[in-house]
C-alpha cells in the first residue's frame, strides 16, 4: 500500500518491483495495472488470481482506488477487501498506488490490518532533498559535490522529476569528473531559463531569423558553444524517442525512462508531431556530426553552431 503526494518516489518503487520480476519483455506479460475509479471487488480477485505467465510471480498494480472513500461512512462489500488480501496466492504482488488520501482513509487502515505493507511517501525535507539528489547522481554513474547539490536546488527547485532529468544530464555532461557548482549554473541555468528550448522551436518551425537570434543571445550570455550544443541534441534526441515511442510502456514509465515529467513529456509528443521519424532521425544526424566537429578542433564552436542553425532551417522544406 503506496501513498502520499511525492509521485515520483512511488512511481521508482514499484519499477523496482517490477524489475524484480526478471527479464523485461517476460515481465510485462506478468504486470497488470488497473484505474481504480470503477473497479469492482470482483474485477480485483480476478485480476489476483491469475497464474503467472513462465513466471513465479505476477503484479497487480492498482491506481486510485482508494480516492473513492476517502469520506466515505460505510465501505459495504468492500469490507471484505481485507479479506481478499489475505488469501492472495504466493504468485501475486498487489499494489495499491495513491496520492490524494489521507492517514485516516478507511480502505488504507482496512489493508494495514489486513497485513497489508504500508509505505508512506511525504514530500522530503532539505536535508532528505539533498541526500537524495547525491545518491540519484551515484545512481546515474556520477559524482557531484555539495556545492553543486546546493546550486541545482536552488535553480531547480524541489520537483523529483525535474531534479532526476537535471541530474540524468549533468551525468551525461559531464562525464567522469564531479559535477561542480559552475556546471550546475552553467546547464541548469539554461534548461530553466528556456532559451534552449526557444532556439530548438525556432529550429522547428524552420524560423531562421528567430533562430540565429536566439543563438546570438545564448552566446552574448556567455553560453559555451559546446554546451548549447548539447542541449539542443537532447532536445532533439527527446523528440525522437517521443514520436517513436515505448510500446507496452505507460505514459509515467515512457516519462520516467526518458527523464521527464508526465507534464513535460506531453509537451515533448506535442512538438514531436511536426516531425516525421526519418526528418528527426536526419537532424538528429547533424547534430551529433557538428558536435564530432567541435570536439576534433575541425570547426570552431560558434562557427559550427550558425552553420548548423543555417542547415538545419533551410532543410525544413523536405520536412
Amino acid at each position: 500500500m503506496l501513498y502520499g503526494p511525492e509521485d515520483f518516489s512511488r512511481f521508482e518503487f514499484i519499477k523496482k518491483k517490477k524489475e524484480q520480476l526478471g527479464e523485461e519483455a517476460l515481465a510485462k506479460a506478468n504486470i497488470l495495472t488497473l484505474e481504480g475509479k470503477k473497479l469492482s471487488l470482483e474485477d480485483i480477485e480476478k485480476a489476483c488470481v491469475m497464474t503467472p505467465f513462465f513466471s513465479s510471480q505476477r503484479m497487480v498494480v492498482i491506481e486510485g482506488l482508494l480516492e473513492r472513500f476517502e469520506k466515505a461512512q460505510k465501505l459495504g462489500e468492500w469490507e471484505k477487501l481485507g479479506e481478499l488480501v489475505a488469501r492472495l496466492p504466493p504468485s501475486t504482488i498487489l499494489i495499491f498506488n495513491e496520492e490524494k488520501i489521507e492517514r485516516e482513509n478507511p480502505l488504507l487502515k482496512l489493508l494495514e490490518e489486513a497485513g497489508a505493507q504500508v509505505k508512506h511517501f511525504p514530500r522530503l525535507k532539505e536535508e532528505e532533498l539533498r541526500k537524495w539528489v547525491a545518491r540519484r547522481a551515484r545512481e546515474c554513474g556520477g559524482e557531484i559535490s555539495p556545492e553543486a547539490v546546493e546550486a541545482l536546488l536552488e535553480l531547480a527547485g524541489e520537483n523529483l522529476w525535474i531534479l532526476a532529468s537535471e541530474i540524468e544530464k549533468l551525468c551525461l555532461y559531464c562525464g567522469e569528473r564531479v559535477i561542480r557548482g559552475e556546471d550546475v549554473r552553467a546547464l541548469v541555468g539554461i534548461s530553466r531559463e528556456g532559451s534552449v528550448f526557444l532556439l530548438g522551436d525556432a529550429v522547428a518551425e524552420g524560423d531562421l531569423e528567430l533562430s540565429l537570434r536566439e543563438l546570438r543571445r545564448l552566446l552574448s550570455e556567455g553560453a559555451p558553444p559546446p554546451l548549447i550544443l548539447f542541449m539542443l541534441t537532447r532536445e532533439f534526441r527527446l523528440l525522437l524517442q517521443a514520436l517513436e515511442g515505448a510500446e507496452g510502456l505507460s505514459q509515467a514509465e515512457m516519462a520516467a525512462k526518458m527523464g521527464l515529467s508526465p507534464y513535460a513529456l506531453r509537451k515533448v509528443r506535442e512538438k514531436a508531431k511536426r516531425f516525421s521519424p526519418s526528418s528527426l532521425r536526419e537532424i538528429y544526424d547533424k547534430l551529433l556530426r557538428a558536435d564530432l566537429q567541435i570536439k576534433s578542433g575541425r570547426m570552431r564552436g560558434e562557427e559550427a553552431l550558425y552553420l548548423l542553425v543555417l542547415d538545419l532551417c533551410r532543410s525544413k522544406e523536405g520536412r
